[in-house]
C-alpha cells in the first residue's frame, strides 16, 4: 500500500513466508539500543541475533562450491594475518540486539566526508568479545597504529591514533553493550549519553510511530540530512 499524509509519503507491505523455507528463528528486538544513538544520526539499521543470520548464511554457502571457497578463503586470511576466527571471534558473540548507524560530523578526520560510522552490539559473552577486540588491537599495533586508552566521562575507551587524529575507538557502554566508532568526535559522541536520543527525536518518532512494536528492527534514513550532505559534496 502507498499513501500520503501530513508528514509525508508512507508505504506498507505484508509478505507471507513459506514456513518450509524459513529456517531462521526470527526474534523481535526491543529497540532499546536505538536510544544509545543521538538525534544527529542520519541513517541506522538495527535488529537482533547477527550470529544466527551468519550461521544460516554459512550453512547455505556449503551447497555452493564457489561460495564455500570464498568463505573459507576469508576465514583463512583472517586467521593468518590477525589470528582471528571469523565464526567465533567476529560473529560468535553477536547474540543480542545490534545497531549500525551513521552520525553527522564536520570535525577531525570526518570533516571531508561529513559523517562517521558507529556499531553497537549487545552480547551475553563479553569475555569472547573482549578477546576479539584485543586481537584486532594487536593487529593494528603491528601495522604502525598507536593504540591507547583514555577515559571519556567514566568510560574506558581504546582508540586507534594516527598523525591525522583518531581513526577508530571502541569501549563498553554498559556491562553488555560494546561500541565501535569511526573517527573523532564520533567516538566521544557515542561514549556519552546523548542529550536527545534518536528515538526521542521528532523525525524518528514520525517515521516509526505507525510501525508495530516490538519488531525485528529498523532501517531508518533521514533524507533531509542525507541530501544536505549530498548537495554539499
Amino acid at each position: 500500500g502507498i499513501g500520503v499524509d501530513e508528514q509525508g509519503l508512507r508505504l506498507k507491505a505484508v509478505a507471507n513466508i513459506d514456513p518450509n523455507a524459513a529456517k531462521i528463528e526470527y526474534k523481535p528486538a526491543s529497540g532499546k539500543i536505538v536510544s544509545q544513538f543521538p538525534a544527529e544520526t542520519m541513517a541506522l539499521i538495527s535488529g537482533a541475533s547477527i550470529n544466527q543470520y551468519w550461521q544460516q548464511i554459512s550453512e547455505q554457502s556449503k551447497s555452493d562450491e564457489n561460495a564455500a571457497a570464498t568463505f573459507n578463503q576469508v576465514r583463512q586470511q583472517l586467521k593468518a594475518t590477525a589470528d582471528i576466527d571469523l565464526d567465533k571471534d567476529i560473529f560468535g558473540w553477536m547474540d543480542g540486539e545490534f545497531a549500525i548507524g551513521a552520525i553527522s560530523s564536520n570535525q577531525g578526520l570526518l570533516a571531508s566526508i561529513g559523517f562517521g560510522g558507529v556499531m553497537v552490539f549487545d552480547t551475553s559473552d563479553r569475555k569472547t568479545a573482549e578477546a576479539a577486540l584485543a586481537k584486532i588491537d594487536n593487529f593494528a599495533k603491528r601495522n604502525s597504529v598507536k593504540v591507547a586508552e583514555r577515559d571519556i566521562k567514566g568510560k574506558k575507551v581504546t582508540e586507534w591514533q594516527i598523525p591525522q587524529g583518531v581513526l577508530l575507538g571502541h569501549g563498553w557502554l554498559d556491562q553488555d553493550s560494546v561500541f565501535i566508532a569511526m573517527g573523532q568526535p564520533i567516538v566521544e559522541t557515542i561514549a556519552t549519553t546523548p542529550a536527545q536520543p534518536l528515538d526521542s527525536s521528532a523525525t524518528f518518532k514520525t517515521a516509526t510511530a505507525s510501525l508495530p512494536k516490538p519488531n525485528m528492527g529498523y532501517f531508518y534514513v533521514d533524507m533531509e540530512k542525507i541530501m544536505t550532505l549530498v548537495n554539499r559534496n
